[in-house]
């Protein structure tokens, strides 16, 4: 079981979280925090408050960006938190939803490996020639 944190430039986690809720309302576990324009002393207030929160949990940090400021401030103060955590950079809705899906039954380096395996990029012109080489193949 774990707690995530989801930390981006702007309102992107909030716009992830927005998005979740068309499959699930049950996001109590989650943490949003997001840089804004009150700049980067503030956000690592607000990293600090959360992560002091969660320090007991066991925590899987999402980020947008790789060595991005929410990246950065994030690693900074990672060890604010005492239980299993993790940092994961490249954020986006299919895997959050497996995040937020299997929070409860797995730990966070299961899910870390989840994510690695996953194929979260499907790109049209690879589907149609797999489609057709199939096909041929028939």
């Amino acid at each position: 079981m774990y707690k995530i944190v989801l930390a981006s430039h702007g309102n992107f986690a909030n716009g992830i979280l927005d998005t979740i809720h068309f499959f699930t309302k049950d996001t109590e576990n989650v943490y949003p925090i997001i840089l804004d324009e009150s700049g980067i002393d503030n956000f690592e207030k607000k990293v600090i408050s959360v992560f002091n929160d969660i320090k007991d949990s066991n925590v899987l940090i999402l980020v947008d960006l790789f060595h991005g400021t929410p990246f950065n401030v994030c690693t900074k103060n990672i060890g604010l938190i005492k239980g299993e955590v993790d940092i994961l950079a490249g954020a986006n809705v299919p895997i959050f939803l497996d995040a937020l899906l299997n929070s409860l039954s797995i730990s966070v380096s299961e899910e870390v490996e989840n994510i690695k395996n996953m194929k979260v990029v499907n790109i049209l012109s690879e589907e149609l020639k797999n489609q057709t080489s199939n096909n041929e193949d028939e």
